[in-house]
């Protein structure tokens, strides 16, 4: 029988350090409010001197910047306690306080668009992303407020199922199930009203011909979607009977195979004689196999952290190669000058550089933040300025590479006294 796991108190050596903190953040949060206090005094001030009164525009400024002081205040008073109603969320759930953040957001945000709308003449569109976003806040909302009782609910259905599960393995497999589920039921709501609005209000109110765009195949491609993340949900949450990890490889190929069956029916009304679906079949096949062979090499328990970004960064070096492969082989089946090719092989270069970075922190167990952010720094710094070099030598003239390696080479040289010099 598995022991339940022991949760440390605090010890007196620990309130020092988070009385410090929470000092160090009330300071900077004092900081940020004084800074949008007297900006937005200034920007009203200029306003009633020398703007047209007839419409409020420092609204803008006052409601954009006031997403972030109010972002940062409400993660000041829940992750400090100031507050005790959020730290009672903060302790049940992370829906929760994902719902406060969400819900403050989607305020903010609408006053703005319906503020936007009020000086724009002869348009109305405020509504649009007030119902349509107000349809993912209400699910949330539901979620939100019938939390504790579907907790309650389905931690007992999995006590009785599994009673060796200590009570933190239960409080997490009750609040994937119960997250998923609420995602699925808004996702499935989206798609119905969208498809509503589209076949019925939209064409009249907008003077739409749908056979124009399609509009029949963009629905079948969003029920493709819809039919995976209703069978993915079942699939992870009702069949016990495989593995966690080889399900993910199944809804992976699920997706392969629907995804490559709606391009090459694209490509069937296209008039490119070049099948352009060979990329995704090839590039995105060799991720496939690389999850297969991790899936079956590696139980759950395993198929995690280091082995995850070993075989992503696996998998990002093979389709690198072979898309750049790919690509040249296209250039000259249809005559395009190869030495084209040093764009995408660079391009993509640095993001295959910046991930060999974040993959050796995590093999070489760097946790320190200065040293692991100067890695992935250094690398970008380096494969971005190669690639700088080469465009200044295809392009002749003023070296004005130099300029960039420079420049960037001060904020390194800091980053690496940052990092390295005590």
């Amino acid at each position: 029988m598995n022991k339940p796991e022991v949760i440390k108190p605090i010890t007196a050596s620990d309130k020092p350090k988070t009385m410090k903190l929470s000092s160090a953040h009330k300071i900077l949060l004092k900081l940020h409010l004084f800074l949008y206090s007297a900006v937005m005094a200034l920007l009203i001030l200029i306003w009633a001197l020398v703007g047209d009164i007839s419409f409020f525009l420092p609204a803008f400024p006052l409601l954009g910047w006031g997403i972030g002081i109010g972002l940062h205040l409400i993660g000041y008073l829940i992750y400090f306690d100031k507050v005790s109603y959020l730290t009672k969320i903060k302790e049940q759930s992370t829906l929760g306080l994902l719902f406060i953040f969400h819900a403050f957001i989607y305020v903010m945000v609408n006053l703005i668009v319906l503020c936007g709308d009020l000086i724009t003449p002869g348009v109305v569109f405020f509504y649009w992303p007030l119902s349509m976003w107000g349809i993912g806040i209400i699910f949330h909302a539901i979620g939100f407020f019938t939390w504790n009782i579907l907790m309650v609910n389905e931690r007992v259905k999995i006590m009785r199922k599994y009673p060796n599960y200590d009570a933190r393995k239960i409080n997490k497999i009750a609040t994937r199930k119960i997250s998923n589920l609420w995602i699925l039921v808004a996702h499935i709501t989206y798609f119905i009203i969208v498809n509503i609005l589209i076949y019925t209000v939209i064409p009249n109110l907008f003077n739409v011909d749908l056979g124009d765009i399609n509009i029949i195949d963009r629905t079948i491609y969003w029920s493709t979607v819809i039919v995976i993340h209703i069978f993915s949900f079942f699939l992870y949450f009702y069949i016990e009977s495989i593995k966690p990890n080889l399900k993910g490889f199944i809804i992976h190929a699920s997706l392969y195979v629907a995804s490559n069956i709606l391009l090459i029916y694209e490509w069937t009304k296209s008039d490119i004689a070049y099948f352009w679906p060979i990329y995704s079949l090839i590039l995105w096949g060799v991720i496939l196999c690389i999850h297969i062979f991790a899936s079956l090499r590696y139980d759950n328990s395993k198929a995690r952290g280091l082995l995850l970004w070993k075989y992503s960064f696996i998998s990002h070096l093979a389709i690198y190669a072979i898309g750049i492969l790919l690509m040249a082989i296209n250039m000259i089946i249809f005559a395009i000058d190869l030495s084209d090719i040093v764009h995408p092989l660079m391009g993509w270069g640095i993001g295959v550089s910046v991930h060999t970075a974040i993959y050796l922190n995590i093999r070489l167990k760097i946790k320190a933040f200065w040293k692991g952010s100067f890695i992935i720094h250094l690398a970008a710094y380096i494969s971005t300025n190669i690639y700088l070099i080469i465009l200044n030598v295809m392009m002749g003239g003023f070296p004005w590479s130099v300029i960039a390696i420079v420049g960037w080479g001060i904020g390194l040289g800091v980053h690496a006294i940052l990092a390295y010099v005590r």
